[in-house]
């Protein structure tokens, strides 16, 4: 059975937590493993793998995670980012 080392970085206070998951594995068993752990809400912290969101119901396979070590990075949720936009365009 092929494993797949994942590591999730925590932009905020620059902390690396290494996982192991199966590459049949969801993403989801990841998450929650990492935001227990960290005891914070998975709705308000974003996974990104190269630039991407993760589907929590995608696994390593599914989006072709190519070797132990790649890296998932963890961000915080951010809402907004029109204001400036729609102001420059008199749109607000």
């Amino acid at each position: 059975m092929v494993t797949s080392d994942v590591r999730s970085v925590i932009q905020d206070d620059n902390t690396e937590v290494a996982f192991r998951i199966r590459r049949s594995s969801q993403f989801s068993k990841l998450i929650s493993a990492y935001c227990e752990m960290k005891k914070i809400d998975d709705k308000t912290y974003r996974f990104l793998y190269d630039g991407k969101r993760l589907d929590p119901k995608q696994t390593p396979d599914d989006i072709e995670m190519e070797a132990d070590g790649d890296q998932i990075d963890v961000m915080l949720e951010q809402d907004g980012g029109c204001k400036w936009q729609c102001e420059a365009l008199n749109v607000a």
